[in-house]
């Protein structure tokens, strides 16, 4: 029996270099119970990332593809509760040129230098995933916030018109009794 798939708020994205890639990183991950969604290309990552995503999983060379600027518009587009954090696997010797490009255009980024230890990745997705849930507990406590904001307006709003409605005939009836 196997388990249901986690939330689409939960899942990994992925954008490997080589499709024997993402089935290495597809397999490791899923014994560890961590949701993935492999991408065809970086265009299908963008799309996915706006129905929702727990972390984005990305190697250093999808980077130099020129849909990794829809990627950053998405990025700096999202809401202000929101810091969708981007792993990326780089080759070894991390500090190469996309790297550092990438370092500074994307906020919450995390470099991972291949090859790995799994039990680093695992380590780093499920700190990247954790981070992710404050964020959406962030989320809800401001929708919380704004409904509760919400009804005392309108509670007020309420309290003034029944007061307004008895004190007119009173003020009406005071004026009359001045005169």
């Amino acid at each position: 029996m196997s388990a249901a798939p986690a939330p689409v708020e939960q899942r990994i994205l992925l954008r490997t270099a080589t499709s024997r890639d993402a089935l290495m990183a597809n397999a490791v991950l899923a014994r560890a119970q961590i949701d993935t969604h492999s991408c065809a290309n970086l265009g299908d990552l963008v799309r996915e990332l706006q129905q929702g995503a727990g972390a984005v999983m990305l190697a250093e060379e999808v980077l130099v593809d020129p849909a990794a600027a829809s990627l950053n518009e998405v990025l700096a587009s999202q809401a202000p509760w929101s810091d969708v954090p981007v792993l990326i696997l780089a080759r070894q010797g991390a500090d190469s040129r996309v790297i550092a490009e990438a370092m500074d255009k994307l906020a919450n980024v995390t470099v991972i230098e291949r090859p790995m230890r799994v039990a680093s990745l695992i380590s780093t997705v499920r700190t990247a995933l954790r981070a992710r849930n404050r964020q959406y507990q962030l989320r809800d406590l401001l929708d919380g916030l704004r409904e509760a904001d919400q009804r005392k307006t309108e509670f007020l709003a309420t309290l003034a018109h029944e007061l307004r409605n008895p004190l007119a005939p009173m003020s009406t009836a005071l004026t009359l009794l001045m005169r």
